[in-house]
């Protein structure tokens, strides 16, 4: 079991005997299936380790740099003159929205 700050699922064991190399034989559209299925549940994975990692001082030292180089983009009203955005995840739950932009200046959200 994985649990994030507000999310929990299951990874099943025949999925990771799969991703293991030590499962059954599969069709070529069993192996596709499995393989999206293992993909999916790996990426929120990564998302939940994200997550936390950006919490700490490292991580939020390494996004301070990352917004002072302008790499998350720049606001596009023109009244803010490229100031630099922040990404901004409206829900901490996985899969419920999609990732968008804060600036600062003028304290609007877009959409990335």
């Amino acid at each position: 079991v994985c649990t994030g700050s507000t999310t929990k699922f299951r990874i099943s064991r025949r999925l990771l005997r799969w991703s293991q190399g030590r499962s059954q034989t599969l069709n070529a559209r069993g192996r596709v299936n499995k393989y999206l299925q293992l993909f999916v549940k790996a990426m929120d994975v990564y998302g939940l380790i994200h997550e936390r990692y950006i919490r700490t001082s490292e991580g939020l030292e390494q996004m301070k740099d990352k917004y002072e180089d302008g790499v998350f983009g720049t606001c596009p009203r023109e009244r803010c003159e490229g100031f630099n955005v922040l990404p901004y995840g409206p829900s901490h739950r996985l899969n419920t929205s999609k990732l968008k932009a804060f600036c600062p200046k003028c304290k609007e959200v877009y959409m990335m």
